[in-house]
């Protein structure tokens, strides 16, 4: 069995008897839905774009607003659909506005809960598809299914930490050497709360790229661990800024330990995230 199957199979039962468990409480336990189940939320980043091939010279500015609309089912269950325009304003780039992607995604909340088990944990299905079709043609594949799991624990009144791992199966178009096939992350982010409105995080994310084989210029497995330090700050009650630093830390593929181009390759972003409304 491969390694993407096994996570699969493992996110599949495991969910199963959560979900068998918790309907044998369906009689005792009374779920309601909200009294508004609609959010639509915003989130618009920007971040300037370093070009690798010209020695991480800077060539212009990416941006991103990303949508989701979020149905409450239950208490517990939600459903999303998401969308992400980019604007890539860099040089000698022919399409600067795009339809990045649109996706669905299921979620059920506390599965484990802080209270009961010492940790909070949520479940995440995800399906996107890549409305960019140059995008599309470019990578090889269609989109992705992801199964994720989201951990979450306060360790102090000040300190907590969240982790996340998903795998995705991609929709291969090809079966070309360079085509990914699958795709494995982990997320670790400590946050420290200075007050209610304003917070440090520091996120580590390891990535682990299969591809299908072997080709010139890339090879079959790759991994990557990236660290993007930032700071929050709560401006409203449904608006969040954050500003940002990205860089890798490791590259496998370069035969360094840490990246030679760590500064280099830094960049700088800042976001917004919005809480439009509830109806």
């Amino acid at each position: 069995m491969t390694l993407s199957k096994a996570i699969f199979l493992l996110f599949f039962l495991f969910y199963s008897t959560q979900v068998f468990s918790s309907q044998t409480n369906v009689s005792t336990t009374h779920i309601e839905k909200k009294d508004k189940p609609f959010t639509l939320e915003f989130v618009i980043t920007s971040q300037m774009n370093k070009n690798q091939r010209k020695r991480h010279k800077i060539d212009g500015v990416i941006s991103k607003f990303d949508t989701s609309l979020l149905y409450s089912l239950t208490e517990n269950d939600e459903l999303r659909l998401f969308a992400s325009t980019m604007f890539k304003l860099i040089e000698d780039n022919q399409n600067p506005v795009t339809i990045d992607l649109v996706e669905g995604m299921y979620r059920r909340k506390n599965i484990f809960t802080e209270k009961s088990n010492g940790f909070d944990m949520d479940l995440e299905l995800k399906s996107y598809y890549l409305t960019d079709r140059v995008a599309a043609k470019r990578y090889s594949f269609n989109g992705a299914f992801i199964p994720q799991l989201v951990f979450s624990k306060n360790l102090t009144s000040s300190l907590s930490l969240s982790a996340k791992i998903r795998h995705n199966f991609y929709y291969r178009s090809n079966g070309n050497d360079s085509t990914a096939k699958g795709e494995t992350r982990l997320y670790l982010t400590p946050t420290y709360m200075f007050s209610h409105k304003l917070f440090l995080n520091a996120m580590f994310t390891f990535r682990h790229y299969m591809r299908v084989g072997k080709s010139h210029h890339r090879p079959e497995v790759s991994d990557r661990l990236r660290f993007t330090p930032s700071i929050m700050a709560v401006v409203s009650k449904n608006v969040l800024v954050e500003g940002y630093l990205e860089s890798y830390l490791m590259e496998s593929h370069d035969g360094h330990l840490f990246s030679p181009d760590l500064l280099k390759s830094t960049t700088i972003g800042v976001s917004a995230y919005i809480t439009a409304f509830n109806f």
